[in-house]
């Protein structure tokens, strides 16, 4: 009768560390962020800028760069996005690297989820960067421009 006892405790014990070791591993799997969205966002931002044209957006919905158009400090409007932005950094000035944070930001408001970060480096310099975020995962993308 002590050693049926004692087989049926040790038995009760182990379902009950095999029950914590599932519900621990279960909780581990939930807490880990998903990678499959942010790595979308990053593609279909970097699909947008490396082949969109300025000329086939709805400048009515960008003040800003329809104001950058006007002031002359967008010359051609056949470039895409990207060769726009490697020509406004590319000039080196303070104003011109406004610029191009002006239309990376009028692009992406709206399309880019507030809880992602958000940057846009041309050769190791840093061109555009979201507001200030915990870095939890980073996704990088890189693209070839040519302009």
């Amino acid at each position: 009768m002590k050693k049926g006892f004692f087989f049926s405790l040790d038995g009760f014990f182990a379902l009950i560390l095999f029950g914590l070791f599932l519900s621990m591993m279960y909780s581990f799997y939930l807490s880990s962020p998903r990678m499959e969205q942010p790595f979308y966002f990053s593609e279909d931002v970097l699909d947008v800028f490396s082949n969109v044209k300025l000329s086939e957006l709805e400048l009515a919905k960008y003040p800003e760069i329809t104001g950058l158009i006007t002031a002359g400090k967008i010359n051609n409007r056949e470039k895409t996005v990207f060769e726009v932005l490697v020509e406004l950094n590319s000039q080196g000035t303070p104003e011109s690297k406004k610029s191009a944070e002006t239309v990376i930001r009028e692009l992406t408001f709206g399309v880019v989820p507030e809880q992602y970060g958000f940057g846009v480096d041309f050769s190791g310099v840093n061109v555009y960067k979201s507001q200030e975020k915990e870095i939890i995962n980073a996704i990088a993308r890189q693209r070839l421009v040519l302009g």
